[in-house]
Formats: C-alpha cells, structure tokens, sequence
C-alpha cells in the first residue's frame, strides 16, 4: 500500500492542497519516488527476514515440542 501512495502521489500543489509539513515529508520527484520505494524495499526484506528467522528459531522448534508432548500424552 505504501508504493501505491508514493507512486500515485502527484504534485499536491496541482490540486489546491498545501500543507508544508506534508510537502517537507512527501517524496515529489520521481528520484526521490525511487529512493523512498528502494528504502522500502529494503525496510520490507529486513522485515521478512526478520519473521522467517524467528519462525526458525522459535516457533517451528516450539511446535515440534508441542507435537511430542500430545505423542506422549496418547500413548500414556
């Protein structure tokens, strides 16, 4: 959702629409367009990675426990 307002973002002058927090804040050329969207990119990739290693390291070991006491808990 984030490329989408980045990309779509026009020139909120073109509409009458001036907010100079907003226009300090908001990528207006297409290089800072491509910046921003690269520093997301990045940001999402991090994030990914982030999610599968703890997936690795936490949760799949953590099932596998679970499925090993419900084992032991069907065969007593």
């Amino acid at each position: 959702m984030n490329f989408v307002f980045i990309l779509g973002l026009e020139n909120p002058v073109d509409y009458n629409w001036t907010n100079s927090v907003a226009e300090s804040l908001l990528p207006l050329s297409p290089t800072l367009k491509i910046i921003t969207l690269t520093g997301l990119a990045l940001f999402y990739a991090f994030i990914f990675w982030v999610n599968k290693r703890a997936l690795n390291k936490d949760v799949l070991p953590t099932l596998e426990r679970i499925e090993k006491m419900q084992l032991q808990i069907k065969n007593d």
